[in-house]
């Protein structure tokens, strides 16, 4: 069984997709609660290495805008990047590509991306509760 990390809001709209689809997967409840400010955002931006990649760079200024991206884009950064681009576009910025995602999942395949993200989400929503913890 995969498991996937949802919102109560992402667990409605999972729960509207096809039985079938929603076949096979364990969904967790995702309590983290502590998202990025604006400032956090923009020092990790700063200091995301994606100059030589225009597109990326274009991405993350839609995500910090709030803007919807096509999730067929996410396949576009290399895997190399994948790391640094989440960790700069923070929960904030997941969370927007997990609802694009969501609503255009058809296949297996695309909820096996939504629940990637939502371990990344997952993630740096723990590695946020600690910084701030401190």
């Amino acid at each position: 069984m995969q498991t996937i990390h949802l919102t109560q809001a992402e667990r409605t709209v999972f729960d509207t997709l096809p039985a079938s689809l929603r076949e096979g997967w364990e969904v967790k409840a995702e309590e983290g609660t502590v998202y990025e400010t604006d400032y956090e955002l923009m020092v990790r931006a700063n200091m995301a290495e994606v100059d030589g990649f225009p597109q990326l760079k274009q991405m993350m200024l839609d995500l910090r805008s709030g803007k919807a991206i096509n999730p067929s884009t996410i396949g576009d950064i290399p895997e190399q990047l994948l790391p640094e681009i989440l960790y700069s576009i923070g929960a904030r910025g997941i969370t927007i590509i997990m609802e694009d995602l969501m609503k255009a999942a058809k296949t297996d395949q695309e909820l096996l991306s939504l629940a990637a993200f939502s371990q990344f989400r997952h993630d740096i929503l723990d590695v946020n509760a600690s910084i701030r913890a401190k």
